[in-house]
């Protein structure tokens, strides 16, 4: 669990700095200080159950077996996000 509270924790340190770069499309929603509550929870669940993170849960979604570069691109709204770049934020 440390693993991925230090993940997320460095994900949205890099986001804030691309989001003042203007290179972030749209809003940036950061999960800073509330990673637990996302890797918690997540941990909680069985394998097969189902999640809807919202804005601020990128944890839920490292911890859930998405990958840096998923997060990473989707704020970038990348054609190679998991969302193919049509949403910036973690509406996986």
């Amino acid at each position: 669990m440390y693993y991925y509270l230090r993940l997320t924790r460095a994900l949205d340190e890099r986001a804030q700095i691309l989001y003042r770069q203007n290179k972030v499309v749209g809003g940036l929603f950061s999960s800073l200080g509330q990673e637990a509550i996302s890797i918690g929870t997540s941990f909680a669940l069985a394998k097969g159950d189902y999640v809807g993170p919202m804005i601020r849960n990128s944890g839920t979604v490292l911890a859930r077996d998405h990958t840096a570069r998923d997060v990473m691109t989707n704020y970038l709204a990348k054609a190679t996000a998991p969302t193919q770049g049509k949403d910036n934020s973690q509406h996986f």
